[in-house]
């Protein structure tokens, strides 16, 4: 798993008391006119908070040192993955690395970022012949890979990648998408968990217009040794839903949401999905527990991102248990079903994803792209994030991609003002963002009804 920011901050106390507001209206929340009356839904009663996040500390580890790791030879003791039918060959040069010029398969080249020992060499492979091995015995920060080149790809199109691996770690996928001129996207595929003998790895990801080339790597950001054979990439059919639609995620619960993305939303008869750090509700610059009633009386769906943005991977269970179940029962005692749930930084694994289960339907992962029928994992959903230097050029060709293959697009935004931060995205274009998707014809709908929507197709 990649490494995650840990924020600095305490766990509030929650005092909420256990009987529900009166008077709820479907999923939609409660009913203002009467709830807001009951102490516990008003300002300044929702929780007792945390404080305001401020001192942000990145977490660097100290230089660790290892001996090289041994992984056993074995042969494949795993099925090979499940594919659909493929309508390309593949796109890889050199997929099983037997062609090699020294100790280095050709084609392909070894890379890596940040301060950390890697060592690149081939070692016998998945179905004996050669396969590619990296070994980090000091690890500061980074990653590495061997990289293939890039490959030429169609937008709008689905593609699989799959590879063999070794691991005695945890190692990670993504696939990097350019053009010849412009800026280059990364999507996370997915973590793959630590193996000893020869497992498949497989996943999928659509290509959005604009894109021509694709270059995907297996990689290792940690103490270990990762070994993978017998690469593909190829072209595949995927089936689509009946029709697109598009969702609106918005992150923080931050007042802004309030005066500057609610009156545009209802501008276009749009609903969003607003996820909650509830321990924040009422502090300076963020919603109040009563300001929520403005969402909910217009449609807009309340969802949870946990109580004060605790990366969810380095806590105690108990604490997690908290993080999920406290912030679920106090946003439904005052605006009705909580179902959705965003992880703090979009940092989660297998313990967290369980835990995530037990009480939600739900979970934004932060992996870029598009969810689709033969890939959908509620909770991973995949998203487009909106920053401030989005282009709407790339924003229509996220929109012409769900449309053209009738896929699930949730358009994720950290905040709508004018916060300097990269992460902000002005009041004036997300009108624009609004205004280009009311164009486009295609269905929005809350994650909550658009997951209803698809589930079952």
């Amino acid at each position: 798993m990649k490494n995650f920011p840990t924020y600095v901050l305490r766990l509030s106390t929650v005092a909420l008391a256990a009987a529900a507001c009166s008077y709820v209206v479907g999923l939609s929340g409660v009913n203002p006119a009467h709830a807001i009356t009951d102490s516990r839904c008003t300002d300044g009663a929702f929780i007792s908070h945390a404080p305001v996040p401020a001192n942000l500390t990145a977490d660097n580890p100290t230089s660790n040192v290892s001996d090289p790791v041994s992984l056993s030879v074995a042969g494949a003791t795993n099925a090979p993955p499940v594919s659909l039918p493929a309508i390309g060959s593949n796109l890889l040069p050199n997929p099983s690395l037997e062609n090699r010029s020294g100790e280095s398969p050709v084609g392909w080249d070894g890379s890596q970022t940040g301060p950390n020992n890697a060592a690149f060499s081939t070692v016998i492979g998945h179905n004996s012949g050669h396969a590619a091995r990296i070994d980090i015995t000091t690890y500061r920060g980074g990653t590495s890979a061997w990289l293939p080149a890039y490959a030429p790809v169609t937008g709008g199109s689905y593609y699989e990648f799959s590879d063999y691996y070794r691991s005695n770690v945890e190692t990670y996928v993504q696939v990097t998408l350019k053009n010849a001129t412009g800026p280059t996207q990364t999507i996370y595929l997915g973590a793959a968990a630590p193996s000893m003998t020869w497992a498949p790895y497989q996943a999928g990801f659509f290509v959005p217009f604009g894109m021509t080339l694709a270059q995907v790597s297996h990689n290792l950001a940690a103490i270990g040794a990762l070994e993978t054979d017998d690469y593909s990439l190829v072209a595949i059919h995927s089936q689509g839903y009946v029709s697109p639609v598009i969702s609106l995620a918005l992150l923080g619960g931050s007042e802004s949401d309030l005066t500057q993305a609610l009156p545009s939303l209802t501008h276009y008869g749009f609903s969003a999905t607003l996820y909650v750090d509830t321990g924040f509700l009422g502090q300076s610059g963020y919603l109040t527990p009563g300001s929520l009633y403005g969402f909910t009386s217009a449609g807009d769906e309340v969802a949870s991102s946990g109580i004060d943005q605790s990366n969810l991977t380095t806590i105690a269970s108990k604490k997690l248990s908290d993080q999920l179940s406290v912030s679920k029962s106090g946003l439904e005692s005052c605006y009705g079903q909580v179902t959705d749930f965003a992880t703090p930084f979009g940092a989660f694994n297998a313990s967290t994803t369980t835990a995530v289960s037990q009480y939600y339907d739900t979970n934004l992962s932060r992996n870029a792209g598009f969810n689709s029928p033969s890939e959908l994992n509620p909770y991973a959903l995949k998203v487009e994030t909106v920053q401030t230097d989005t282009t709407s050029a790339q924003l229509e060709d996220w929109i012409d991609t769900a449309k053209a293959d009738r896929l699930w697009l949730i358009l994720l935004y950290h905040a709508i003002d004018n916060q300097p931060d990269g992460l902000s995205r002005p009041p004036a274009l997300f009108e624009s963002d609004l205004q280009q998707i009311y164009a486009s014809g295609v269905a929005v709908k809350t994650v909550r009804g658009a997951y209803t929507l698809v589930r079952n197709q």
